[in-house]
């Protein structure tokens, strides 16, 4: 909420990008990097948030939120929900 960020000045987001278990592992961390660093550019587009409060991680598919049972099926929805980026509101200076 921006509204938090501008309350608390300490207050810091980490963008954390994950992907489905397709693709090689080296493959599926650039991509999750990718994936994090492109909201990251939108929310920095759209004014929404300052680059110096935002920071990026990819974990390619090593937090995955559900279990694919067949890493091949791209489309299964257990494969979607791991394609994702996840916001981490981060407090310093308390």
């Amino acid at each position: 909420n921006a509204h938090l960020l501008k309350e608390r000045p300490e207050t810091e987001i980490r963008l954390t990008g994950h992907t489905s278990a397709s693709g090689s592992a080296v493959y599926n961390k650039r991509l999750s990097d990718r994936r994090a660093k492109a909201v990251k550019d939108y929310l920095v587009i759209k004014k929404y948030i300052s680059p110096n409060k935002l920071f990026t991680v990819g974990y390619g598919n090593s937090r995955p939120a559900e279990h694919e049972s067949n890493p091949k099926d791209i489309e299964s929805d257990a494969a979607k929900a791991n394609r994702r980026v996840l916001f981490e509101i981060i407090m310093r200076g308390e």
